[in-house]
């Protein structure tokens, strides 16, 4: 059996506009990890399982707010003692909001969806909702303690009302990934700059971008997953 050179198998993939990246988040969980990750828009855990396929072991815990994927949720964090999870949703204020339930559930949002949603993903439907009790991240006086937190958010253009919610806990958290859009594509989302220039002027700084949605038939990013990291932090190198 022959295998390509690596160098060859680069050329290939930059070829047809591809190419091979570092993966930052399995190093940032290692060098040290955090005492604390919090999976805000968990789904049905792939995120949270990810952490742990990528060797992070420590406490998780996942908020889910739609019912039917918070019990998919809480069989996936059934036999993990140190996964914790969630029916709620985050924001900025303690309350109840209306969930619209998009057809792939993944989508979902307090937000309601925009024109430019409809024509990128024409395939979905909003045609549920449900309420959900919404509570700010810095008053969960039983969120398990830890001075070193890793906050995850995919919220679907809820990201910053998560954040503003948290900033009485940012002095814990040393990294935030979000996925924010370039083209907003919920009613009253902030585009990814915003979200941007509130985290910089709170002392993060993005350290990697990747891409999680694109025009169709196109390389037109609408959203990316972005890594922050504190300014001067100890990963500030990853």
């Amino acid at each position: 059996m022959r295998f390509l050179p690596l160098q060859s198998v680069r050329d290939l993939l930059h070829r047809w506009g591809y190419g091979i990246a570092p993966y930052p988040l399995a190093r940032l969980l290692r060098m040290p990890p955090p005492d604390l990750a919090l999976d805000v828009g968990a789904n049905l855990g792939q995120f949270a399982q990810e952490l742990r396929r990528l060797g992070y072991r420590g406490r998780l815990v996942s908020f889910e707010p739609i019912p039917g994927a918070f019990r998919t949720l809480t069989a996936a964090a059934a036999s993990d003692p140190l996964w914790d999870v969630r029916n709620i949703a985050v924001g900025a204020a303690d309350g109840e909001a209306t969930m619209n339930v998009a057809s792939n559930v993944a989508s979902s949002s307090i937000l309601a969806p925009n024109a430019a949603l409809a024509g990128a993903a024409p395939h979905l439907s909003f045609e549920q909702s449900a309420l959900v009790p919404v509570r700010r991240l810095d008053g969960l006086a039983d969120l398990p303690p830890g001075e070193r937190v890793f906050l995850k958010v995919d919220t679907q253009g809820f990201e910053q009302a998560v954040l503003e919610g948290a900033e009485g806990m940012l002095d814990r958290i040393y990294a935030i990934q979000l996925e924010l859009s370039f083209l907003p594509l919920y009613e009253g989302e902030p585009p990814a700059e915003e979200v941007m220039a509130w985290l910089r002027a709170r002392g993060f700084v993005p350290a990697w971008l990747y891409p999680a949605f694109w025009a169709p038939g196109t390389r037109q990013w609408y959203q990316a997953d972005i890594l922050f990291l504190r300014t001067g932090g100890p990963d500030a190198h990853v």
